[in-house]
């Protein structure tokens, strides 16, 4: 219990500071709450077996694309693809180290 402890905190952290630097970089306002409202949902999403990081991805998507009225380029597709490489080797590095 205490891994998934552990890797939500590391995922929200990673992840939060990889969507506050994405919309620095591009102009993007997105306020601490939304921000961290995304983050804990898809960072949650993303812990689940399997194709969790796809399902974290697809809703991070929807939450930029319908609240934030974010352009697909280059916000949308650095934030959510980028967010989805970190769970993706977080989770290579999560089995790797238990199993």
């Amino acid at each position: 219990m205490s891994f998934y402890v552990v890797a939500f905190a590391l995922s929200v952290l990673v992840t939060g500071g990889w969507l506050w630097a994405v919309a620095k970089w591009t102009g993007l306002e997105f306020p601490t709450p939304d921000l961290a409202i995304t983050v804990c949902l898809c960072s949650g999403l993303a812990l689940l077996p399997g194709y969790g990081w796809l399902l974290g991805m697809v809703v991070m998507w929807l939450l930029l694309r319908g609240v934030r009225r974010a352009e697909v380029w280059p916000e949308i597709v650095l934030m959510a693809g980028g967010s989805a490489f970190i769970w993706l080797v977080a989770g290579f590095t999560a089995f790797a180290l238990i199993a």
